[in-house]
């Protein structure tokens, strides 16, 4: 579940408002144009910047962007340190060849796939996932989809790429 109520951001040259958001749906997809408060609201839930107004999620919860780091591992040696569930999804993006390569071998849409494997493994109630589809390619997209309707974690994303949510997720463009 999560619930904001009275949600103010203060920018330099812009606020972010949110009055009202409140779904109990285990995956949300957050929409709006650039610069509407996505990325904001998902860093405030986390608690990564300061804000005005309430946040009730369930915690603890990992904020997620394509900048966060990646060790500089084999990824057979990262593969050990997935949850059972997140080791399915990563053999279905991997091959045995790949898991040789260290991670600074990797390319974008790799990296992306390691990322999201590992914020799956942590041990969070929520993960909030700022664009979570760039870099990845479509049968990647599916996969991780599914994935996202079969894990016990809430889950609140962004993206601007058009894709097919599943009837069970809540959409919502709160901006």
């Amino acid at each position: 579940m999560i619930e904001v109520t009275g949600f103010i951001k203060k920018y330099r040259a812009k606020t972010i408002r949110l009055d009202d958001l409140k779904s109990d749906h285990a995956v949300i997809y957050l929409q709006g144009v650039n610069g509407s408060g996505k990325t904001t609201l998902l860093k405030a839930i986390a608690g990564i910047i300061p804000y005005q107004g309430t946040i009730e999620v369930m915690r603890p919860a990992l904020y997620v962007d394509a900048s966060m780091p990646v060790p500089l591992k084999t990824l057979k040696s990262l593969k050990t340190l997935l949850t059972r569930e997140a080791k399915t999804l990563f053999e279905t993006w991997f091959n045995l060849e790949d898991e040789a390569l260290r991670t600074d071998e990797c390319s974008l849409g790799m990296l992306q796939k390691i990322r999201l494997c590992l914020a799956l493994s942590y041990p969070v109630m929520t993960l909030l996932l700022d664009e979570p589809l760039r870099g990845l390619d479509t049968k990647a997209k599916i996969e991780w989809i599914k994935t996202l309707n079969e894990t016990s974690k809430k889950v609140v994303i962004t993206s601007h790429e058009i894709f097919d949510c599943p009837a069970s997720w809540a959409i919502i463009d709160p901006f």
